[in-house]
């Protein structure tokens, strides 16, 4: 058992312990990995594969985006699996790929980001430009949580949540298309993403009887950044408005 664990009396605990010590973050992974298709697969027919309407055309970096994002969840999912199987000579070699991934990822957001705002606000007068708040607000909480996981590598108990944290800030989008009434409202957006959140700091809680400071102080954080961004789409003050006009101009 990891000397994280603390004891308690009774096999039982001792052994849900053990194994939510061991496979915390590859059950993460994969609960993520079933989730985040499962969510854009209500969507991803009609607004790519096969559009309402054909005949306009999809900006062409939205398939690059979508095939990033896919790649970065199913390298996270075999990242956690080489660390459970103790390769981590392999982790640490495929993980160099993972940087350039990350870096694309957020580089590659933030131009779909606007890109795919002009393109919905050009052909849909219910859109808004303010929108942007919101893939902004992901992308921010996913680049500073991958730029501290690869700036801690070598420190595996931050390493690993950080890496968890920037990877939850992706799931937001997806979780936002699930044929649920409260998802008609956007405040709501974010609930199972803060859920997962929640997750961990149980988990730090039970383990540990503390939570890590990466979750500490990771959850508020990111709680900021969601209903800011929320704020900033849903009641946008002018100097707002105005920036989100210039970038999609």
């Amino acid at each position: 058992m990891s000397t994280e664990v603390i004891g308690r009396p009774g096999a039982g605990f001792d052994a849900a312990r053990l194994i939510l010590d061991r496979y915390f973050y590859f059950a993460m992974a994969l609960l993520i990995a079933i989730a985040v298709p499962l969510g854009f697969s209500f969507t991803v027919n009609d607004n790519l594969f096969h559009p309402v309407h054909p005949a306009i055309a999809r900006p062409p970096i939205l398939y690059v985006h979508g095939s990033l994002f896919v790649a970065w969840i199913a390298l996270f999912l075999v990242q956690t699996s080489l660390v459970r199987s103790r390769n981590v000579q392999l982790h640490r070699r495929v993980g160099m790929g993972g940087i350039v991934l990350g870096i694309a990822m957020i580089i590659v957001g933030i131009a779909t980001a606007i890109i795919m705002r002009k393109y919905r606000v050009a052909h849909d007068n219910t859109e808004s430009a303010s929108f942007l708040s919101i893939p902004f607000n992901d992308l921010s909480e996913f680049a500073i949580a991958f730029a501290l996981a690869v700036s801690w590598r070598k420190n595996r108990e931050f390493h690993r949540r950080l890496m968890l944290l920037a990877t939850i800030a992706l799931t937001g989008a997806a979780f936002a298309r699930l044929p649920l009434p409260m998802m008609n409202n956007p405040w709501y957006w974010y609930t199972f993403t803060d859920g997962l959140l929640v997750i961990c700091v149980l988990r730090d809680l039970w383990l540990t009887n503390r939570v890590h400071p990466v979750f500490l102080y990771g959850l508020p954080l990111f709680l900021i950044g969601e209903y800011g961004g929320l704020t900033l789409f849903l009641h946008p003050p002018a100097v707002w408005l105005s920036i989100c006009r210039v970038l999609i101009a």
